[in-house]
């Protein structure tokens, strides 16, 4: 899977979010591949490092009040 990818269906698992908490978590993520691009990964391999979009996304919603 790649980054658009990712983000995309973190996205749309965010969607009962309001629209700025939703790409504030987004933009984590994104931040999150960048890193690990940098550090030398594949962009393919740096989203296998990080948990299904859906996943984390359940953990961002129970995260909230």
């Amino acid at each position: 899977m790649d980054k658009e990818l990712y983000l995309d269906r973190l996205r749309a698992a965010l969607r009962s979010l309001p629209e700025a908490e939703a790409e504030a978590s987004a933009e984590y993520y994104a931040e999150l591949i960048e890193d690990r691009m940098e550090e030398g990964l594949s962009e393919a391999e740096a989203v296998a490092g990080l948990p299904a979009p859906e996943d984390a996304a359940q953990e961002i919603l129970l995260d909230q009040p």
